[in-house]
């Protein structure tokens, strides 16, 4: 979030920077003083300096965090404090230049205080796993080989009772002392039933990443299907709506209004077959199977790179950017793992 965010700011206010200029910039910047108290005393070219200014810091803090964050991959506590100090003026300047994104970089330089992030700087190890196989039933027994038993020696018969068998062979028991059992032996050890859940059911991390996955691809299956069907029904209002956004698209050789309304329902349909497919594998997910993570994994990188391309002019995009990476971390995580891989 820290340097994918960071470069985004980046742009942002390279953007803001080359835009003062523009004819509608200076009229939003007349608005803002015409409606402002009289007590500002500014003008048209102060507030522009001001705004060229802040985006300048802006771009120099993002930057900052960008290489900050890379050295916070590194375990770099020193990183960990230069960021939490640049959140402050990211966060302000943001406000100052309509950036969202500055203000997830700050949100996020925080989170690096918090567990686990906290106990992974501190060189803690990570919590165990806990032991997946299940004992039945709760006595350990085995019914012993007919064979004689060897001689260890003159004058000695039988087995050494603390040595075991050179045959023999280990089996899980109670605790960390494992028990033997001879060759032939019969177990009565029952293993673990496939599909067995680990101790303590269902990992919240498997949970976090289905709830995320419907409600952000439930919302967006709603918002596609909703546009398709405006789009599908009332053509004329929206290119009328589309000319008014870009002027210039129209008059653009080849560019009709059946292309644009087939192209808009294609791509639709597009989005919305995506948004099932991964509702269905946050369902598969849920119910335990590896291929439905598999799935689920692909479609999050797959939600966090095109999020990324069309945050790049479309800002709010920005937002599957962060659920696509949140979903993959989740379903990385070694809990999970080891809970698919006891199934």
């Amino acid at each position: 979030m820290i340097i994918v965010g960071s470069f985004l700011v980046v742009v942002s206010a390279v953007e803001v920077v080359t835009g003062l200029r523009s004819l509608e910039t200076r009229e939003s910047v007349e608005t803002f003083l015409s409606e402002a108290p009289s007590t500002l005393g500014l003008d048209v070219e102060q507030v522009l300096q001001i705004l060229r200014a802040t985006a300048l810091v802006t771009a120099a803090c993002a930057a900052a965090a960008a290489v900050l964050g890379w050295h916070v991959l590194q375990r770099n506590r020193g990183a960990r404090v230069g960021l939490t100090v640049l959140a402050v003026p990211l966060f302000l300047s943001g406000l100052v230049t309509g950036g969202f994104t500055s203000s997830l970089v700050a949100a996020a330089s925080l989170l690096l205080w918090l567990q686990p992030a906290r106990n992974w700087f501190a060189g803690k190890p990570a919590p165990a796993v806990p032991d997946q196989r299940v004992p039945w039933p709760p006595v350990q027994a085995s019914v012993e080989s007919s064979a004689p038993p060897a001689e260890n020696g003159p004058g000695t018969t039988g087995a050494d009772p603390e040595v075991p068998d050179q045959g023999a062979r280990p089996v899980h028991g109670f605790g960390d002392q494992p028990s033997w059992e001879a060759p032939g032996a019969v177990s009565l050890t029952k293993p673990a039933a496939p599909g067995a859940a680990a101790p303590g059911g269902r990992p919240g991390a498997v949970v976090a990443a289905a709830v995320l996955t419907w409600v952000c691809a439930g919302f967006t299956l709603l918002s596609t299907v909703g546009s398709m069907v405006l789009v599908g029904t009332s053509p004329d209002a929206v290119m009328e709506e589309l000319e008014k956004q870009q002027p210039d698209l129209l008059e653009q050789e080849g560019v009709t209004q059946d292309l644009v309304v087939n192209t808009v329902l294609g791509a639709g349909a597009v989005v919305a077959l995506w948004c099932l497919v991964a509702i269905v594998a946050a369902v598969l997910v849920m119910r335990r199977r590896p291929g439905g993570r598999s799935l689920l994994l692909g479609s999050a990188v797959a939600t966090a790179v095109f999020g990324l391309v069309g945050a790049l002019s479309a800002p709010p995009m920005i937002l599957a950017v962060l659920a696509g990476a949140v979903v993959f971390v989740l379903l990385r995580r070694p809990d999970v793992q080891a809970w698919f891989q006891s199934r």
